[in-house]
């Protein structure tokens, strides 16, 4: 069958185009779904290349979904990418330390997690592993060791 409104069509495609639509409304129903939308580009109509692509396009949301998180992977990760050591040095290290904080001394961090990698943040050279109050004790003195001589000094000397 004919086009009975080819003017009509064709106009609403330029116009579409124009404007920068991606869609416009055809003069003729498609023969296999009857809707009257159509892409710019091909001509074709939406509804059935919808229709064709969803498996397509299911596959595609299916792969882009975010594995299973993984705890383990996400700190073996860490110790290889931020302060480049394996699982087993870092065993080693806490070994080394008694599995104790470098510091205090504590053998359990306060929020249950692994103790801290502390390095310095200059040279990368890994120093020890703190818990979590002292890692961030230093990070509060910005690892400026006169500021903290200063504090120790100040906690020291006689009160009034």
């Amino acid at each position: 069958m004919a086009n009975q409104y080819p003017s009509v069509s064709n106009e609403n495609r330029q116009l579409a185009k124009h404007r920068g639509d991606k869609t416009y409304t055809s003069g003729t129903p498609c023969k296999l779904c009857g809707s009257y939308e159509k892409y710019v580009s091909s001509m074709g109509c939406v509804p059935c290349n919808i229709a064709r692509n969803r498996p397509k396009l299911d596959v595609l949301i299916a792969a882009r979904k975010a594995p299973a998180y993984n705890p383990e992977k996400r700190r073996r990760n860490l110790l290889r990418h931020g302060y480049n050591i394996s699982v087993p040095q870092y065993e080693a290290l806490l070994a080394e330390q008694h599995g104790c904080c470098a510091i205090c001394g504590t053998d359990a961090c306060a929020t249950g997690r692994h103790f801290a990698v502390d390095h310095d943040h200059t040279t990368g050279r890994i120093r020890g592993l703190l818990c979590v109050n002292c890692n961030q004790g230093i990070g509060k003195f910005k690892e400026q060791t006169d500021i903290m001589k200063r504090a120790i000094e100040y906690l020291t000397r006689e009160r009034l």
